[in-house]
């Protein structure tokens, strides 16, 4: 297929979409059936960290025959062709492109009618001159080294925060329990009962509709944020629902799960298989997954593959290139997803993975595990600011030349600065010391230095959670006047910085207090009978009830 004949498939907006996606292929195979078909499939990142099963079929002429991809868009071929399909198809043109017609015999260059042309041509005068050229110069010379497509993939995964709703293991906690469910049961005469779900924060009380329970379930399954309205906007952790509302996210995951086991069993019994699955073989939900490596965890095999928890001893090896370095990484992994828990497998050995702790090392092992990347000199500095901080002890580098080890980054010294430039008011800034070198929002930082920029991102996303950023029209200081993000601040803010790094407190900080409630109370007498009148302000007056009766059962 060209790409007009891939525009008229799709449609213009898809096709302008699918253009931008080609550059999202991560991994990608293609195989001939006995029939002359090929089958092209690929692993294309959608808007977030989710990748999806993308499958195209097409005859030996390039010709269109089916196409396939499990992203809600499409649904296993249920849906109309999305943009994951026009990459995959833009992608593989350009590796096959259509033959060309054959060209009319007068438009090739040399060919004459008649016998004009019978004359032998002249030889070519620059024939030396241009064999030594290509031999001792544009081929001695070469072009400017390019970084592997691969590689700078993977340094936009990390640059462009694309794991960001994933957090790290600084991030402050997030409540649990504060999440609830509501189911709503809609009965339709003569049909079945329908059933959808208002959602809430509970100290909030505010409701919001579900608008696609399979999306919540799908959210609550990789750990996604995802927000419903103004005031609600959360990790969907399992945690963080309470007792009630888990156990019928439970439910309701399992009659999902069937519901799409079976729509997917009924399109492959009237459609096709996936080309390279074993015959009579049955495809496993991530929770069958899971519950079969679970039961047969003690017996330390599966199938033919070794169990084993955590991640397996990586080697990266790392040798001088023109313009840069090239990266090779052992042992050639793959990853799949289960339902809990995430795996990496290699020929002989399955590795199950907490998926809290895998989460952000994921992308960086899939694209290094048994391959060999370029990067260029400067794309291997940010390689080791961004990269390989989130693999950490996690690997075994071997670099006799230092060509990576002496750019790694110290780890620095977090020091987080609190003022109260008034009594109403909070300001706090992070600086980060490497060395003798200091980094301060105040100042430029220092030339040529090398910066750690996950423990910098760490300690501001750490600030940002507790204070608002941008004071005084730096972005680096943040603050607060608010009254209940000060008492926060105060009680779990500062615990927090202190588990992170130094802290350092002006005079002023140390004397914020809170100001006293002001209550006020009226006192008059009608004849025998004392009235009083008590303005709380403020100040609520069930909490006010609340202290009257706790000193109260103190007198007795």
């Amino acid at each position: 297929m060209d790409a007009d004949e891939i525009r008229t498939l799709l449609g213009e907006m898809v096709f302008e979409r699918a253009q931008k996606y080609r550059r999202r292929i991560l991994q990608s195979s293609c195989t001939t059936n006995e029939d002359g078909v090929r089958h092209v499939s690929a692993l294309v990142q959608g808007n977030g960290a989710d990748c999806f099963y993308t499958q195209v079929w097409l005859r030996e002429n390039g010709s269109f025959v089916s196409a396939s991809c499990d992203c809600p868009y499409n649904q296993n071929g249920d849906g109309t062709y999305c943009k994951h399909i026009g990459a995959l198809l833009l992608e593989d043109a350009a590796k096959h492109p259509a033959p060309k017609a054959p060209a009319a015999p007068e438009t090739i260059p040399g060919v004459v009618r008649g016998t004009d042309g019978l004359n032998p041509a002249a030889s070519r005068k620059d024939s030396y001159a241009s064999g030594l050229e290509m031999l001792f110069g544009r081929k001695w010379r070469g072009d400017a080294p390019v970084t592997d497509q691969e590689a700078r993939k993977l340094l936009e995964t990390y640059q462009q925060s694309a794991l960001q709703d994933l957090g790290e293991a600084g991030d402050p906690p997030q409540d649990t329990g504060f999440v609830e469910l509501e189911p709503e049961l809609t009965m339709l005469s003569g049909g079945q009962p329908w059933l959808r779900l208002r959602i809430a924060n509970r100290e909030r009380g505010r409701q919001y509709v579900v608008k696609s329970i399979p999306a919540l379930l799908d959210d609550v399954e990789h750990g996604r944020s995802a927000g419903y309205g103004r005031f609600l906007t959360f990790v969907h952790r399992w945690d963080a629902f309470d007792e009630e509302s888990r156990q019928l996210l439970q439910l309701l995951r399992r009659q999902v799960n069937a519901k799409q086991s079976m729509e997917t069993n009924v399109v492959r019994s009237y459609s096709y298989a996936a080309s390279d699955a074993p015959a009579g073989g049955l495809p496993l939900t991530g929770e069958i997954f899971d519950a079969l490596v679970q039961l047969y965890a003690p017996t330390g095999t599966l199938g033919g593959y070794a169990l084993q928890e955590g991640l397996p001893v990586i080697t990266m090896t790392v040798q001088r290139r023109r313009g840069g370095v090239q990266i090779d990484t052992l042992p050639a992994l793959n990853a799949v997803h289960g339902l809990d828990y995430d795996y990496l497998y290699s020929a002989d050995t399955l590795w199950r993975l907490q998926r809290a702790s895998s989460a952000r090392i994921l992308p960086a092992l899939q694209a290094l595990c048994g391959k060999s990347l370029f990067f260029t000199s400067a794309d291997a500095t940010e390689f080791c600011s961004y990269v390989l901080p989130e693999l950490g002890s996690k690997l075994n580098i071997v670099d006799p030349e230092r060509l990576l080890l002496n750019q790694i980054p110290l780890e620095p010294v977090v020091q987080f600065y609190l003022d109260a430039p008034d009594s109403f008011r909070i300001e706090a800034h992070a600086e980060f010391l490497y060395g003798e070198d200091k980094v301060t929002p105040f100042v430029p930082s220092p030339a040529g230095l090398l910066r750690d920029v996950r423990a910098e991102s760490r300690a501001k996303r750490l600030l940002a959670s507790y204070l608002q950023p941008g004071v005084g029209g730096r972005e680096e200081v943040y603050g607060t006047a608010d009254e209940d993000e000060i008492y926060r601040m105060l009680e779990e803010g500062v615990p927090a910085l202190l588990a992170e790094g130094e802290v350092y407190l002006t005079d002023a900080f140390r004397s914020l207090q809170a100001a006293p409630p002001r209550i006020t109370v009226g006192v008059s007498v009608h004849g025998s009978v004392l009235d009083l009148e008590v303005d709380t302000g403020e100040f609520p007056v069930a909490e006010l009830k609340d202290l009257l009766r706790s000193l109260h059962q103190k007198k007795r």
